[in-house]
């Protein structure tokens, strides 16, 4: 399914122009070049999480995919910033491993963005504390 299709068409009076960019960019943004500039399921997920938290102004703008593969994004500021997605479903939560993931990370010098769409609350929760927990 293209990202055109996963938006979808404005009916609400929104300006249309502004949606085309924005599908561009997020085109532009699932490239992902730790695979090649490959579009996937997963670098259209991660697209759509960084593009959100620019717009909403939480990751300084402009984003762009990190042109070395070592981290998904760069903001405005420069820095870099991971995407880590962990899932709920037919129990493939493991908390330990998700906190061994994201201390990694963090260890390296990365930030580190949470991506819990697939978790459940009970799981997301615990997995907030368990990071509060260890610093």
């Amino acid at each position: 399914m293209s990202l055109k299709d996963q938006i979808g068409n404005t009916t609400d009076g929104g300006d249309i122009a502004t949606q085309k960019a924005r599908i561009q960019r997020l085109e532009e943004l699932s490239k992902d070049p730790a695979k090649g500039d490959k579009i996937t399921p997963a670098s259209q997920r991660e697209a759509e999480v960084a593009l959100q938290l620019e717009e909403n102004g939480q990751l300084a703008r402009p984003i762009v995919r990190d042109p070395s593969g070592n981290a998904e994004f760069i903001d405005g500021e420069g820095i870099s910033w991971d995407i880590k997605q962990f899932h709920s479903e037919q129990g493939r939560f493991n908390l330990e491993k998700a906190v061994i993931v994201i201390s990694r990370e963090l260890r390296a010098g990365e930030n580190v963005i949470l991506d819990t769409k697939f978790l459940d609350p009970n799981d997301a929760r615990t997995l907030r504390s368990a990071i509060e927990a260890n610093g």
